[in-house]
């Protein structure tokens, strides 16, 4: 992509745009999109075009707060839990949700206990260790539950689902205590903040940041002034200070949540790229982004450089200590990539948003 068609693109893309200039090239991952978005189930008869965004067949991958498990979650309801430091596998398949009701999020609550929630519209909590179920699912849920989250107190989760359904509820009881509507786009710009507390949305032009704690609505934003890209996925820094968000036009866009206003800087690909999934280390030093050509980007936060292109699109998480990303290779086997010290490559640059 050259610089001088980079302001055209940040400030003119739209949603048809995006659909006629990757419509060959990333037809297959557009079609499994969609239908993950309007069907619940994951149907063996997509597997043809969802071969290339998963051909593992998994959706979601984290690792425990320590650092010693993995967990995926897969497009068939099942998880599986690795040693971290051996690539061992520890259990699974372990069939957690419905079958081929995909699993959208995983996060652990302590480093023995984690949630699971799917598209079969409920959230368990699972035993790490042994893969066995904590108490019964909560149910309450009305649609597919897209993101969970876990609060400070360690006691009490929040859940959302694809419908924008908020719902507050405790971990013990499964009582939901309060619960709240979200304005959802179609391609999930949805974060919970790594503490639980902060929800961030992107619907249409406007942007809104939720108190998840009281379920309120704290912070509104009309874009439309800013004339961002399209907003396709969302992670806030550990701080919860800012928000990354993959783009529809090769670059991270990063939000002040404290100003209310975009950063004059953006992270760029040197692909002609779509970001989708997007992700922050725990020390908040490198955001990475999947793009849909089947890599995945990292840059450092500090330097607004791309460090590393790694060859996988699919689903992937930074270690606990924030220098290594996973990523499924073919089966259950894992690719670990160190980030310390890896050569940086050449063709990364910063530039300044036009106002």
């Amino acid at each position: 992509m050259s610089v001088s068609r980079l302001p055209e693109i940040l400030h003119c893309i739209t949603y048809e745009y995006v659909q006629k200039l990757y419509s060959k090239r990333w037809s297959g991952a557009m079609n499994l999109l969609s239908a993950t978005l309007t069907s619940p189930r994951f149907h063996p008869s997509m597997s043809q075009q969802g071969q290339d965004v998963t051909p593992h067949g998994f959706f979601c991958l984290t690792y425990s707060p320590s650092g010693a498990l993995i967990v995926g979650g897969s497009v068939y309801g099942t998880f599986y839990v690795w040693d971290a430091s051996s690539g061992n596998l520890l259990l699974g398949p372990i069939q957690a949700h419905l079958d081929d009701f995909i699993i959208t999020h995983i996060l652990f609550v302590t480093e023995d206990v984690f949630l699971s929630s799917a598209h079969d519209t409920t959230v368990r909590q699972w035993d790490a260790r042994t893969g066995e179920p904590i108490g019964e699912a909560f149910t309450a849920h009305e649609g597919a539950v897209c993101r969970v989250a876990s609060l400070p107190d360690k006691k009490t989760a929040a859940s959302i689902t694809k419908n924008g359904e908020l719902l507050l509820w405790h971990l013990d009881t499964l009582e939901v205590i309060r619960k709240a509507h979200v304005s959802v786009d179609a391609f999930y710009a949805l974060a919970f903040s790594p503490d639980g507390t902060r929800l961030v949305s992107v619907r249409w032009h406007v942007l809104r940041i939720y108190d998840v704690e009281n379920c309120r609505l704290i912070s509104e934003v009309n874009l439309e002034p800013h004339m961002p890209p399209m907003l396709m996925a969302a992670v806030f820094s550990p701080d919860a200070s800012k928000v990354f968000f993959g783009s529809g036009s090769s670059s991270v866009v990063i939000w002040d949540v404290g100003k209310e206003e975009f950063e004059n800087e953006v992270l760029v690909s040197d692909f002609d790229d779509i970001l989708g999934e997007t992700m922050c280390t725990p020390d908040g030093t490198l955001v990475a982004a999947s793009t849909d050509h089947g890599k995945i980007c990292v840059w450092s936060t500090t330097t607004r450089k791309l460090v590393t292109v790694l060859d996988d699109g699919g689903p992937f998480t930074f270690s606990s200590d924030s220098q290594c990303l996973t990523y499924v290779l073919h089966g259950t086997e894992l690719s670990v990539n160190p980030l310390k010290n890896v050569k940086k490559v050449s063709f990364s640059f910063v530039i300044s948003i036009c106002c």
